[in-house]
């Protein structure tokens, strides 16, 4: 169902709607993800922060993956470790594809 266009979709949604994080945007929230990353065996996805008061955080994609964290989430959750174990808890969702 991917394959056939939907990771296309959904990168240009997130792009044109959420804000891609990175060393240089939010870095204080982005480098938590590298370290996590590796630890699994896997390249870091693209990292994206939605603007929504629900506390959330979700996996999309297949070839092009992609974390999704809500703005909600970082509010409430405020501990690095906490975040991390969020951060990998949606890698494992990438490792178990």
């Amino acid at each position: 169902f991917l394959k056939f266009g939907l990771e296309q979709f959904l990168h240009g949604y997130f792009m044109a709607n959420y804000i891609r994080l990175s060393k240089t945007q939010l870095p204080e929230i982005y480098n938590l993800l590298p370290p996590v990353a590796e630890k699994f065996g896997i390249e870091a996805p693209e990292f994206y922060l939605q603007m929504d008061p629900t506390p959330n955080a979700y996996t999309t994609g297949d070839e092009r993956r992609f974390i999704v964290v809500t703005s909600g989430l970082l509010e409430h959750i405020t501990d690095v470790k906490e975040r991390e174990s969020i951060i990998a808890h949606e890698c494992g969702h990438i490792v178990c594809r």
